[in-house]
């Protein structure tokens, strides 16, 4: 069998008390995570702030603006 690395997985690995200890969780959790929705707001955000600085973004914004002046009466 070919692998990218060159290295065959070990078929016997034993999960051992000190593998449990480190930075990340080995346990499912059930919260939010707000640093993730915080971080799409922002991507999102200077989507948006960038769309409308662009030359195509100007022109979509005038053409809305200007066209809701247009039919006030």
């Amino acid at each position: 069998m070919l692998y990218v690395t060159g290295i065959a997985p070990q078929s016997s690995v034993t999960v051992e008390e000190q593998d449990l200890i480190g930075p990340l969780s080995s346990e499912l959790s059930h919260e939010p995570d707000y640093l993730l929705a915080l971080s799409w707001l922002l991507v999102i955000t200077c989507a948006i702030v960038a769309g409308l600085r662009s030359a195509t973004g100007q022109r979509v914004w005038n053409t809305l603006t200007n066209h809701a002046h247009l039919h006030v009466d």
